[in-house]
Order: structure tokens, then C-alpha cells, then sequence
């Protein structure tokens, strides 16, 4: 069930990022929602589809994100707010409501 959602989501938000939809995972990640190696795979933590679809869809965005700037730089979050304006927000209810939601 998490491998459609998941994979669903990315295939929804990847071109509004201005990437390819990459080859995705699906884990059991011990401490963190996802991640993205140098070669482009994006790592994504089945819990997500315990949560609000809107937080779930920042993390997709993020780790999209990742596939053009590898940094937490200024571009990389001009890049996740151009996708999604109220990331601020969404990351703010990530911390708040995730460990809930998995733990």
C-alpha cells in the first residue's frame, strides 16, 4: 500500500519540481521521513501514509528537491516553496504530528 501511495505522489509532484520520477524505496527508516543518494534514488519511510496526505506530499518534496540542490541552501528552499508556498508550515506539523502517527 505505502510503495502506490508513495510512488503515486512522487509521479504527481516531480514534474512540478522539474525532474524525473525517480526510482523510489520504500523503508523502515529508523530517523528520518526520507532521504536522496548522489545517484538519485529517493528513500521514502512507509509511515508517511499514516499521516495527513499534506505532510506526506512535503517530504516527497523535499527529497525531490534534493535531486537538483544536494544542500539545505537558500535554492533548495526557494525550490520546495515554489512547489509548495505553505512548506513552512507542513515541516512544522511533520515534527508535531509524525512521531505520533509511526512511534
Amino acid at each position: 500500500h505505502a510503495a502506490r501511495v508513495l510512488n503515486e505522489r512522487v509521479r504527481r509532484f516531480a514534474p512540478l519540481v522539474g525532474v524525473a520520477p525517480p526510482p523510489v524505496r520504500i523503508k523502515d527508516m529508523r530517523s528520518r521521513w526520507g532521504s536522496c543518494s548522489a545517484r538519485g534514488r529517493v528513500s521514502l519511510h512507509w509511515g508517511l501514509v499514516l499521516l495527513p496526505l499534506e505532510v506526506a506530499d512535503y517530504v516527497v518534496v523535499h527529497e525531490l528537491v534534493h535531486l537538483k540542490e544536494l544542500n539545505h541552501g537558500q535554492a533548495f528552499w526557494r525550490g520546495v516553496g515554489a512547489v509548495l508556498p505553505d512548506h513552512r508550515e507542513r515541516r512544522k506539523r511533520l515534527k508535531s504530528e509524525g512521531p505520533r502517527s509511526v512511534i
